[in-house]
């Protein structure tokens, strides 16, 4: 199995830079190709690292895939909503799959993590929420469902001292930042600014996550004689 961890490796950081390229340069039509491939590529990457498959995963890579309805936009804006509102639902999915595996529910963390996360998106989303058209409240929903991901991930972060607790925790903060990124792009400024840096950040978090599962449901390593 080590052959095809390195290989899903391999693969992941080849299509992730070829997609980050091609966002660098301009060419979005072929990004409806590239970026999927790196989801489906997070599912080799899972697949080879676990000794029993999760369809949840790959369910919520299916619907992260869905963001690039965004490069549509300019034929319709209800391909706006979709590419947000749909990769939404695998936060749903990973909060879930998170929210399970929290052994101890102590309220004060719950609540430490809500205001704490809380409080940021208040404030940096402040000037975008004051802006009364039909996609702000597209993008708060969409921030809303990362704000419990992200409460989520940081209790399970504060109240299980394993090791590979921290992953999850850090895959949250990229997705956080990324829809920051993203949300000062389309409100304030042109597609281009902040573009690369939302992507980026997006892969991280995809790829954080996707390393933290993988990792709690690991094969176990066969002991030679």
């Amino acid at each position: 199995m080590t052959f095809h961890k390195n290989l899903s490796l391999g693969l992941l950081l080849v299509i992730a830079v070829c997609d980050l390229v091609f966002i660098e340069i301009n060419i979005p039509i072929i990004r409806v190709v590239s970026r999927p491939l790196v989801d489906l590529v997070l599912v080799y990457f899972y697949g080879s690292r676990v000794s029993k498959f999760k369809p949840l995963i790959l369910l919520a890579l299916l619907l992260s895939s869905y963001g690039v309805l965004t490069q549509f936009e300019a034929y319709n804006n209800v391909f706006f909503y979709l590419g947000i509102l749909i990769p939404s639902l695998s936060f749903f999915v990973y909060t879930y799959l998170i929210f399970k595996k929290i052994k101890t529910h102590l309220l004060p963390s719950y609540f430490l993590g809500f205001i704490l996360f809380g409080s940021y998106c208040f404030v940096i989303f402040q000037d975008i929420y004051s802006l009364l058209v039909f996609e702000v409240f597209i993008e708060i929903i969409h921030a809303i469902v990362i704000l419990f991901f992200c409460t989520i991930s940081f209790v399970f972060f504060i109240n299980h001292p394993k090791k590979d607790r921290l992953p999850i925790f850090l895959g949250a903060i990229c997705f956080l930042l990324s829809n920051l990124f993203s949300a000062y792009k389309y409100f304030y400024f042109d597609d281009s600014f902040y573009n690369l840096e939302s992507e980026i950040l997006y892969i991280l978090g995809d790829v954080m996550v996707i390393y933290f599962f993988s990792k709690s449901n690991e094969q176990p390593t066969p002991v030679e004689v």
